[in-house]
């Protein structure tokens, strides 16, 4: 790079923008866009701008074929982004704009999730409800669990995991959440987690619901122990849910979740106190036996 009449020339021709990651993002604007160029040099951060469908940002040179910049605010829609050296005295375009544009969607946001609690050993499948926009292969859901102090070994309060989301329609958004083990605060009994999307793998949504991470309630006697083939028995369970687990459960609206899960046939369940689950037994072939007990979404 050389200056001439105050602005940096590249000794190669124009060059033209070939990728952008992520190629959309929110129309609050932003995003941290990665932009890589072909044929071009890019000149020095000073100099640097990224160009989004006519409006500037600032840009940070990565290395002389790629810069980062935030995007701008702008409507929904499709832009054309170009990379351009801009000084006091003159102006000029490094790298046109090529066959990849950024895509700005409208806000999408969240409301909440089922189930409202979810197994801490496992993790586990849930739906999440909110606005979203159409399906691409980068959305992802985000969990922030906030670390018991005793767990707590990051200068952030929140410890962050994210994982694949599909949007199965214009309001749901299906993904799994990990288990409590994978924020290394397994020894914890009962933790809330912040649920958000992120439509292109990077930016959160603007809301977020709750998750409670608890152990699920396992059987630990069973009354009566047997009964006819066809199924009609009243049972009786005593769980080993503590307290605290209970009462998250029910400030999580999840005990009207609980079924019984007899040998992989889920039945409803509800509870007689906190350590009494009672449901109906279904009809069964001989000899098949109840194996777990579970809080968590009948589906």
């Amino acid at each position: 790079w050389h200056a001439k009449q105050g602005l940096a020339h590249g000794r190669d021709g124009m060059g033209q923008v070939v990728s952008l990651h992520p190629a959309s993002g929110p129309t609050r604007g932003g995003t941290v866009v990665t932009v890589t160029i072909a044929g071009g040099l890019l000149p020095p951060s000073d100099l640097l701008w990224c160009v989004f469908g006519g409006a500037r940002s600032r840009a940070t040179r990565i290395d002389t074929q790629r810069c980062t910049c935030l995007s701008p605010a702008f409507a929904a829609g499709s832009v054309a982004v170009e990379v351009s050296a801009h000084s006091l005295e003159a102006s000029a375009t490094i790298a046109r704009a090529g066959p990849a544009s950024f895509r700005y969607h409208a806000e999408e946001a969240v409301s909440h999730t089922t189930p409202t609690l979810i197994d801490s050993r496992q993790g586990g499948p849930i739906h999440v409800y909110g606005t979203f926009t159409e399906e691409n292969d980068k959305r992802r859901c985000r969990f922030d669990v906030e670390a018991p102090p005793a767990v707590h070994k990051l200068p952030e309060r929140f410890v962050s995991r994210t994982t694949k989301a599909y949007a199965l329609n214009a309001s749901t958004v299906a993904c799994k959440a990990p288990p409590l083990s994978a924020f290394d605060v397994e020894d914890a009994s009962v933790v809330r987690a912040r649920v958000y999307v992120l439509e292109n793998g990077v930016d959160p949504s603007r809301s977020s619901a709750t998750l409670w991470y608890a152990r699920a309630p396992r059987a630990l006697t069973v009354h009566p122990s047997s009964g006819p083939r066809s199924g009609g028995s009243s049972v009786r369970i005593t769980t080993d849910w503590n307290e605290t687990e209970w009462a998250a459960a029910r400030a999580a609206g999840a005990l009207e979740d609980a079924v019984c899960d007899f040998g992989g046939t889920l039945v409803p369940a509800s509870y007689a106190s906190r350590d009494i689950l009672e449901c109906t037994a279904p009809s069964l072939e001989p000899k098949r036996a109840l194996h777990t007990v579970e809080v968590s979404s009948a589906a």
